[in-house]
């Protein structure tokens, strides 16, 4: 018997590391309105909030907020055109991957991040 059935991950700050893209794409709604950007380092922080949390963080604004819905509709589009310019597996995961592979564990990844951005 083995001592596994499944091995399931967390895509988002688990498996890879997309603070950079989710960070990208805050930063460009920053810039292209004259304001300072927030650093990664920061930004890894709320990551887990979702836009939502990121655009609250960097914008100063509320989700109850009247022209949050249309901060937010921006922030994806760009992260959406931008989902993958920095993001990565985190260090060793493509060897544990491979070891899972090799001892037929099946594996999976749970998210609450919409199914377009994460096909």
């Amino acid at each position: 018997m083995k001592p596994y059935a499944a091995i399931l991950f967390d895509l988002d700050g688990t498996l890879a590391d997309t603070a950079p893209d989710l960070g990208y794409a805050l930063n460009e709604m920053l810039k292209a309105r004259g304001l300072s950007t927030v650093p990664t380092k920061s930004i890894r922080a709320v990551a887990s909030s979702g836009a939502g949390g990121l655009i609250s963080k960097g914008m100063g604004i509320e989700r109850n907020s009247t022209g949050f819905d249309k901060l937010r509709a921006e922030f994806l589009e760009i992260y959406q055109a931008n989902l993958t310019r920095s993001s990565k597996l985190f260090p060793g995961i493509q060897e544990l991957l491979t070891e899972i592979e090799q001892n037929n564990i099946p594996w999976g990844i749970v998210t609450n991040k919409a199914h377009r951005y994460t096909i």
